[in-house]
């Protein structure tokens, strides 16, 4: 996978690919996107499914009584 780095005179690193085959191009994506926690985030995912849950349960039961 043939690559070309290009360096800023504001230390930005720019690194262009070319001539890249179907295959290469999966790996290159599958590396970058190969994050699978993120901690902060699935934190508040699981307290605003809880808090969800719960006002759903409130309003059922004020819809029983």
């Amino acid at each position: 996978m043939p690559k070309r780095m290009t360096k800023f005179l504001n230390g930005l690193v720019l690194i262009d690919t070319f001539n890249i085959t179907p295959q290469e191009e999966l790996a290159k994506f599958n590396r970058l996107n190969g994050v699978n926690l993120f901690p902060s985030a699935n934190h508040r995912s699981a307290l605003k499914q809880k808090h969800q849950c719960s006002l759903a349960k409130n309003q059922s039961d004020e819809e029983g009584k």
